[in-house]
C-alpha cells in the first residue's frame, strides 16, 4: 500500500505506536485459519430484485441479508499482526449465549483499543452491551482516550453506528458530544467509534474499498485510528511521555530494591511527624521517572522545531498566510514560514523581519490558529489553568475529598475569594482550632491574570483572578477544626445532601466553597510574592545621596 501520510501524521502514529500496549478482540467465529480471505476475485454486486423481501438497504450499496453469513476471523493473522505493530492481543470468543459485557469492560479498563465483532449470534446486542459497559466505566473514572472497533462482515454502517448511538444513554451523549461522520463516531471527550469491514464476501464499491482490512493488516490499522485520537502537538507529546514513562517502569523497579526499605524506615524514623515520609516514598519515585523521560528523546522528537513544522504545514489555511485577528474584526496576514519562526526561534530573534510588533505578538499571536481572537482569549484561558491548577471540582481525574493545604482557592459571600498560604508542614497534624493564613484574591478582567481556575459551573469557563490590592495588610486568619483524626489530622471538605460542591467549615460555623487547588510552584511563588511585599524596606535617609530604586 503506498504510503500517503503527511510528516504530521507520522508523529501521530509514531506517538501512538510508543503509547499503545494492548488490543482485546471479541469475535465469536475466532479460529485459525490457514489462509487469507480472498477479496479480489469476487462476484460484483448485484441490483437486489424486488422479490428479495428478506434484504435490507442501509444506503448506496450498503446490502445484507437479515440472515447472518458466515464471517471467521483469523486468529492467528490477526496475533500475527499485533504482535509485529507491538501490541499484546487478546482474542476471546464468547460461547453462544454467553453474556461477556461485564467481564470485557474490566479487561478493557488495562487495553487501549477494544474490537467487536457486530454479529454474534444476535442483531449486534452483545456488542451494543459491550460498548455501553465500556463508556460507562471509562466515565466513572473520568474518561480516557478509547478506541472501540466494530470489525465486522456487516456492512450496513450507516446502521450499526446509527444503533450504537441510540444505545448510549443521554446523560453519557450530553458528557461526550457525539459527532457521527463516514465510518465512525467521534467525541469531544476521548472516545473514537469505528466501523471497519472483514475481508470476504461479495466485491466491493469503491467507497467502502478503503475501510476494508484484512487480519494482517488489522492491528497496524487499528494503530492508524487510535492516532487519530491525538490532534495536535501537545497531544503528540503527552502520548510519547506517558509512553516513555511505560519504558521507563521496569528500570525505575530495579533501583527500588528490598534493600532500599532499611533507609527509608531510618529517614521516617528520625522525622518529627514520620506520616510526611509517605509522600516523599511517591516522591521520590516519580522523580526518578522524570529523569528517565527526561534523558530520552520525546521533548525534542515531539516538540522540537521538525515537529512544530509538521503541524504547522498540517494547518489548513489560505495562501499559506495565517491571520493575526483584532477584537474589533479586522485581520492581518502572517506568512505561515514567518509564524514557524516566531513559534521554533522566538518573536525577539526574529522581530526584524516578521513583521509584526511585540505588542500584537503578545496579545494576538494564538488568534492565528482560531477562527476569533476571542476564541484564541478563551484557549488561553484554558491553557493557563492547567498549567496553574492542580485539581477542582469539575476535574475528570477521580480524586479523594479535597483537604485545606497551601494553594487552596475557597469562596464565600461574606469573604470573597480566599487564596490559603499555609505553610504545606502546617496544614497536617492540625489540631482543634488551627489557625489558617489567607489572602484575598478578587475577579479581574485583566488579559494577564495572577491565576485562572475553572468556574464549578461549567468547567470550560474561568475565573480570572489577581492578589487584592496590597493583599498582604487585608490578610486573615480562620480557624479550622481537624476533619479526620485518623487520616493524618488534616482539614477536608464536605459536600452537601444532595449538592456537587465541597464546602469547609471553620470552627464558628461558616462555610467556605471549594473553588480550586493550585499548584505546588504557583501556591509557593504566590507566598513569595506576599513575602516581598511584607520585607520591603523603608526609611527615612539623606534625600541628596538616595539611590533610585
Amino acid at each position: 500500500m503506498e504510503n500517503t501520510e503527511s510528516p504530521f501524521e507520522s508523529d501521530r502514529i509514531e506517538a501512538a505506536r510508543s503509547f499503545a500496549q494492548t488490543l482485546i478482540v471479541v469475535d465469536d467465529e475466532a479460529g485459525n485459519q490457514t489462509q487469507e480471505h480472498a477479496i479480489n476475485d469476487l462476484e460484483p454486486l448485484k441490483e437486489p430484485k424486488r422479490a428479495d423481501s428478506n434484504q435490507e438497504e442501509g444506503g448506496g450499496d450498503q446490502i445484507r441479508t437479515s440472515s447472518r453469513a458466515s464471517n471467521p476471523l483469523d486468529q492467528k493473522s490477526l496475533i500475527d499482526s499485533a504482535l509485529k505493530a507491538g501490541l499484546v492481543c487478546a482474542v476471546v470468543r464468547p460461547n453462544k449465549g454467553e453474556d461477556m459485557a461485564e467481564q470485557v469492560a474490566i479487561a478493557a479498563e488495562r487495553a487501549d483499543i477494544v474490537s467487536l465483532d457486530w454479529q454474534m449470534g444476535d442483531k449486534g446486542d452483545k456488542a451494543i452491551k459491550i460498548i455501553n459497559e465500556i463508556i460507562k466505566s471509562d466515565s466513572l473514572k473520568g474518561g480516557r482516550l478509547r478506541l472501540i472497533a466494530i470489525y465486522t462482515g456487516d456492512r450496513n454502517f450507516d446502521e450499526i453506528l446509527k444503533k450504537v448511538e441510540d444505545s448510549i444513554p443521554q446523560c453519557r451523549r450530553d458528557e461526550y458530544k457525539f459527532s457521527k461522520a463516514d465510518n465512525r463516531i467521534e467525541s469531544k471527550n476521548g472516545l473514537r467509534i469505528v466501523w471497519l469491514l472483514k475481508s470476504g464476501g461479495t466485491q466491493l464499491s469503491e467507497n467502502l474499498k478503503n475501510y476494508q482490512v484484512g487480519e494482517s493488516d488489522l492491528a497496524e490499522r487499528l494503530l492508524v485510528e487510535f492516532s487519530k485520537l491525538s490532534k495536535g502537538l501537545l497531544s503528540n507529546v503527552a502520548l510519547a511521555t506517558i509512553g516513555a514513562l511505560r519504558d521507563s517502569t521496569h528500570h525505575t523497579l530495579g533501583k527500588f530494591t528490598d534493600r532500599m526499605d532499611g533507609p527509608y524506615f531510618h529517614h521516617r524514623a528520625l522525622l518529627s511527624s514520620p506520616i510526611d515520609a509517605q509522600d516523599y516514598a511517591v516522591s521520590i519515585v516519580l522523580s526518578d521517572l522524570k529523569s528517565a523521560v527526561d534523558r530520552g528523546p520525546v521533548g525534542d522528537k515531539f516538540a522540537g522545531a521538525n515537529a512544530i513544522s509538521n503541524r504547522i504545514n498540517s494547518l489548513p489555511i489560505d495562501n499559506d498566510n495565517f491571520k493575526l485577528k483584532s477584537l474589533n474584526g479586522t485581520e492581518t496576514d502572517l506568512a505561515k514560514e514567518k509564524a514557524e519562526k516566531i513559534i521554533t526561534s522566538g518573536y525577539d530573534s526574529v522581530k526584524e523581519t516578521v513583521g509584526i510588533t511585540k505588542k500584537d505578538a503578545k496579545k494576538k499571536f494564538t488568534s492565528i490558529f482560531f477562527d476569533s481572537l476571542q476564541d484564541g482569549c478563551d484557549a488561553m484561558l484554558e491553557f493557563a489553568s492547567l498549567t496553574g491548577v492542580r485539581r477542582h471540582p469539575n476535574g475528570k481525574v477521580c480524586l479523594p475529598e479535597p483537604c485545606l493545604v497551601q494553594g487552596t482557592v475557597i469562596h464565600s459571600e461574606g469573604t470573597g475569594f480566599l487564596l490559603c498560604l499555609q505553610a504545606p508542614c502546617d496544614t497536617v497534624r492540625v489540631d482543634k482550632g488551627t489557625s489558617f493564613f489567607f489572602i484575598p484574591l478578587e475577579k479581574c478582567t485583566d488579559s494577564e491574570p495572577d491565576h485562572v481556575v475553572p468556574t464549578s459551573e461549567n468547567p470550560n469557563s474561568f475565573l480570572k483572578l489577581n492578589f487584592a490590592r496590597n493583599a498582604y495588610t487585608n490578610a486573615r486568619s480562620l480557624k479550622f477544626p481537624v476533619s479526620d483524626p485518623n487520616n493524618g489530622r488534616v482539614v477536608g471538605a464536605k459536600k452537601e445532601a444532595g449538592g456537587s460542591d465541597y464546602f469547609f467549615k471553620d470552627t464558628e460555623g461558616n462555610e467556605y466553597r471549594w473553588v480550586a487547588d493550585l499548584k505546588s510552584r504557583r501556591a509557593s511563588r504566590a507566598a513569595q510574592q506576599i513575602s516581598r511585599q511584607i520585607s520591603r524596606i523603608g526609611f527615612d535617609e539623606f534625600e541628596p545621596f538616595r539611590k533610585g530604586t
